[in-house]
Parts: C-alpha cells; sequence; structure tokens
C-alpha cells in the first residue's frame, strides 16, 4: 500500500499496519489509513502497559492414560485464573483522557517503540495498574 505523507513528514518507525512519522501516528487497514493521531496534539501522551492474561485452561493429568479416552479427558478442562504476562504490550495514544489510537505490540517492539517516542520529546505515562 502506498501511504502519501504530508510536506516535510517521513516514516521514523513501522510494523505492518501501524506507522509513525515525524507528525502522526497511523492504523493502516488495506483502505488506507483508517485511524491517526497527530503527535503534536495538545494533551497527548503515551501510555505503554503489559497485557496480562485472565485465565488459562487446566486439565485433570490423572485422566491422560491411555486406557482413558480422550474424550473424557478433554471434558475435564476448567478455566482457573491466571495473571501471568502474555508477551504483548499494548501502547496507546492519549488525548486529553480518551485513547484515540492503540497498538498491540509483542513487549519488545513496544518498548523499542516507546523509547523512541520519548526520545522525541513526547510524554510518555507509565501505566500504573
Amino acid at each position: 500500500m502506498k501511504l502519501d505523507l504530508r510536506p516535510g513528514e517521513y516514516v521514523v518507525w513501522k510494523n505492518g499496519s501501524m506507522v509513525v512519522t515525524n507528525m502522526r501516528a497511523l492504523q493502516l487497514s488495506w483502505r488506507g489509513i483508517s485511524n491517526e493521531v497527530a503527535l503534536d496534539a495538545p494533551g497527548l501522551i503515551v501510555r505503554p502497559y503489559i497485557i496480562y492474561r485472565e485465565y488459562r485452561y487446566e486439565y485433570d493429568s490423572r485422566l491422560l492414560r491411555p486406557d482413558v479416552d480422550l474424550y473424557e479427558y478433554t471434558r475435564s478442562r476448567r478455566r482457573v485464573p491466571d495473571h501471568s504476562p502474555t508477551g504483548y504490550s499494548d501502547v496507546d495514544f492519549v488525548v486529553n483522557g480518551v485513547c484515540q489510537l492503540s497498538f498491540k505490540l509483542p513487549n519488545q517492539t513496544a518498548q523499542e517503540l516507546v523509547t523512541m517516542l520519548a526520545s522525541m520529546g513526547i510524554k510518555v505515562v507509565e501505566d500504573l495498574s
């Protein structure tokens, strides 16, 4: 897809359908730009946070034997609370308290993006939750 940049605008970071230029952050779709936020918007902050699991599935390991039907083993599935990190982070672009754009990225990629945005002078606020 061809991205029409404004005069003086250049790409500083891209990852699939997510692009950051020196002037704005863009979410792309096959039709073009689906969402964008200006990096010079008053009240803009970038808020990264790690995504945690809410639950995971657990099976009764006592049923995992050759003499037990696989169907019985799969029926033993139950949901268990699990708050471990998923390996992904959301990077939200918030303007005056309203999230305008959100990128879901692997943790390391998210950290690289946040570091780059901070070096550009954009206010980064770590999520306190």
